[in-house]
């Protein structure tokens, strides 16, 4: 009966680890599904290119930039002046906690972010002091 007994425990210690095995699979290292405010976010920002402009503190003259957020997690920022591109970046962008993230190196920035409509209906967001309208 013992050797019977062994084996029967080896059985049930083979079971017990494939259905462990199996609950891990079923276990996921994805994020949590996004909250309604993200994806509402998210579709807010993926539906226009933004335009922004300021005054070149060195210059004076106008800096005009121009965001476009894509779907697979690229953003894509151009800035130009004079007519003349000045700058051109991509990074990596997402939206958690009703904040933009965005892609610095191995590291993510947060941007609290809020959006609205100007009075002529025009979509807008804004990030640390920076106004940001649909193009």
């Amino acid at each position: 009966m013992g050797a019977m007994m062994r084996k029967i425990t080896a059985a049930l210690t083979i079971i017990t680890g494939l259905f462990a095995a199996s609950a891990a699979v079923g276990q996921s290292d994805q994020p949590p599904a996004p909250s309604p405010a993200d994806t509402q976010l998210k579709s807010t920002l993926l539906a226009n290119a933004w335009c922004s402009s300021a005054p070149d503190p060195d210059s004076g003259d106008t800096v005009q930039a121009h965001a476009q957020f894509s779907t697979d997690g690229s953003l894509e920022v151009t800035r130009t002046s004079g007519g003349a591109q000045i700058s051109s970046q991509i990074m990596g962008w997402k939206v958690e906690g009703g904040q933009l993230l965005l892609q610095n190196g191995n590291s993510w920035q947060v941007f609290p972010l809020t959006a609205g409509k100007r009075a002529d209906g025009k979509a807008t967001v804004a990030s640390n002091g920076s106004a940001w309208s649909a193009c």
